[in-house]
């Protein structure tokens, strides 16, 4: 089924436009827990309850992927999306989002298969945090961040989308669970219940380029945040829009 997907990950200036709008308090400032701050000086991350969406424990301006938002936070953006826009908007499927990231390609990244090349494209741990924290996992290449970056830094996609490996890990509607075992159009992953780990793609800041890669899957419960955790917007088309494209396609 036809699909958009946002170019980029959901900023810090947008979510904040929607917490003041709503008066909405995210999970790790209302459940006395927190989320989970980077610690600058030594590379270490701890969860405390100082640290959410506005202070993940490093700077971050207006134009930086909005972090430390749960599955249930994200989710409930997306619903006063679609009541501010009047258009259903909702976190993608897993399915959606590989489409989106692979962009026709069928190497393990969409600019190739050479991980010393996703500097160019994502904000992964690279040289640059390396040389500071020394970890030995980062590749060579230097991004120029050690924590996130602003949107849209890196070149885009074959198909026009931004830090879709990297920055910071996106949720995803789908609970997790196996693949289908017969081929399958158009999967939609299924929402199996209420605690059910929730699916992370993308990888971040701080992962090494395996875990950057188009296929790879990651798991979350739904009320898990972290400094390195964000998410970006599907949009379902409207009815009017399809039929406008189908008929143009027949003229």
């Amino acid at each position: 089924m036809p699909f958009y997907l946002g170019q980029h990950e959901v900023t810090v200036k947008q979510f904040r436009k929607f917490v003041e709008s709503s008066r909405y308090k995210t999970e790790a400032e209302s459940d006395g827990k927190g989320g989970y701050g980077f610690n600058i000086s030594d590379g270490t991350s701890k969860q405390d309850v100082q640290y959410n969406w506005r202070n993940p424990g490093f700077t971050q301006g207006d134009d930086h992927p909005v972090v430390n938002v749960s599955w249930n936070d994200a989710n409930r953006f997306c619903q006063w999306l679609s009541r501010e826009k009047g258009r259903t908007h909702r976190l993608p499927s897993e399915a959606e989002w590989e489409f989106a990231c692979r962009a026709g390609t069928t190497t393990q990244f969409s600019m190739g298969d050479n991980a010393e090349g996703l500097a160019s494209v994502g904000n992964v741990a690279d040289g640059t945090a390396k040389a500071k924290y020394n970890w030995k996992y980062a590749i060579q290449a230097k991004d120029g961040f050690v924590t996130t970056a602003p949107i849209g830094s890196f070149a885009e996609n074959p198909w026009g989308f931004y830090d879709m490996h990297g920055n910071v890990w996106e949720w995803c509607q789908d609970s997790y669970g196996d693949y289908e075992t017969a081929a399958v159009t158009d999967p939609v992953g299924a929402i199996e219940k209420e605690g059910s780990n929730r699916v992370n793609r993308g990888g971040s800041w701080n992962n090494n380029a395996r875990n950057c890669r188009s296929e790879n899957r990651n798991r979350n419960s739904p009320g898990n945040r972290n400094n390195n955790l964000g998410f970006r917007v599907s949009l379902a088309p409207s009815v009017m829009r399809l039929l406008v494209s189908w008929n143009r396609s027949l003229s």
